[in-house]
């Protein structure tokens, strides 16, 4: 899950986030060439991607920045 500034706030335990490394309170700044200010946009840039479709995050984590790629999965009933 991802609060409304993009930190990341819940990993699933055996989710692909959490494989690619990422870790709680990194910020998602870009979904591939897109901007992400906010939960909404992550969503928007997400919700219609098919699953197993790769994406590149690129993560805030402290003073540093990196990429990651991730799978997109099924989201849990409740997402």
């Amino acid at each position: 899950a991802i609060d409304n500034e993009g930190a990341i706030t819940y990993l699933k335990e055996d989710g692909p986030a959490l494989a690619a490394g990422l870790a709680l309170d990194d910020v998602v700044t870009h979904i591939d060439e897109h901007t992400v200010k906010s939960k909404k946009d992550v969503t928007n840039l997400v919700k219609d991607l098919p699953v197993g479709t790769k994406i590149i995050l690129r993560i805030e984590r402290g003073d540093k920045e990196f990429e990651k790629v991730v799978r997109i999965e099924r989201a849990p009933q409740g997402f």
